[in-house]
């Protein structure tokens, strides 16, 4: 990581940089939101992103964290009504 900054007068020291790090938003909101609301996790999930692209953060965890969450979903309706057809 380099330690030069936008205006030559104010050092990125290694602490700034960890300070900065810990406000990027992390991908449990998303991951709880989608887990337990379904599609209502696109709110935190372009949320999240846009504070972390604010910030120069990638974004594609928050999108991941989504539609694995989100797929996962539709996997376990497909088992369950293939398992609820296979009974019948």
């Amino acid at each position: 990581m380099s330690t030069t900054s936008i205006n030559p007068n104010i050092p990125v020291t290694p602490q700034a940089i960890q300070q900065a790090q810990r406000l990027i938003p992390s991908v449990t909101g998303t991951v709880l939101v989608t887990l337990f609301f379904g599609i209502f996790g696109l709110i935190p999930a372009v949320l999240h992103s846009n504070r972390a692209r604010a910030m120069g953060a990638p974004t594609s965890k928050y999108w991941a964290a989504f539609g694995w969450i989100f797929g996962a979903y539709f996997v376990l309706l497909f088992i369950i009504m293939a398992a609820s057809g296979a009974s019948a």
